[in-house]
């Protein structure tokens, strides 16, 4: 009889342990355990993404819209610093036109060795007028000769060429 007794307090003691972690579990903050907040990253210049950058990092990098495409846009702040923005699904709410001075966070990557914004989460208009890059004038042969491997300076430059277009039965 005393066991039945002794074990039934054991019980009453171990249902109620139970139902006071769960309770105590239950009432936590999760906002308050989080131990992996959410760090936004730093503006950084394109040339430092171009070559510190890991593939699949998030980026922040401003600079002026000097060229677009159907899914995106070209982004230059210096001479080195130059990079296509794949715009993907993402709308800014404003209209991008060429000139303006835009800040964006997304994912550094690359595609076919060309480095590349994409998953762009958010962007900013900063200046309606940016500084747009100069045109540099370059031989078609020198853009031929350029290294595709290279982080910086061979993609994405903003040239001026000048040349003879032959127009015949075959280039049509």
């Amino acid at each position: 009889m005393r066991n039945a007794t002794w074990f039934k307090r054991f019980m009453i003691v171990l249902l109620l342990s139970v139902f006071a972690v769960g309770v105590i579990a239950c009432d936590r903050d999760p906002e308050e355990d989080d131990d992996d907040p959410i760090v936004e990253p730093e503006r950084t210049t394109i040339e430092a993404v171009l070559t510190e950058a890991e593939v699949d990092e998030e980026v922040r990098i401003g600079g002026t819209v000097y060229g677009e495409r159907e899914n995106g846009v070209y982004v230059s702040d210096s001479d080195l610093g130059k990079v296509f923005v794949n715009l993907g699904g993402f709308t800014p709410d404003f209209s991008l036109a060429l000139g303006q001075e835009i800040e964006l966070v997304g994912t550094f990557t690359r595609s076919n060795n060309q480095p590349v914004i994409e998953d762009v989460s958010e962007m900013t208009l900063e200046d309606e007028d940016g500084t747009m890059p100069s045109p540099e004038s370059v031989d078609v042969s020198a853009l031929n000769d350029l290294d595709p491997s290279q982080q910086t300076g061979a993609w994405y430059r903003y040239v001026e060429i000048t040349g003879h277009v032959r127009v015949d039965a075959t280039t049509l």
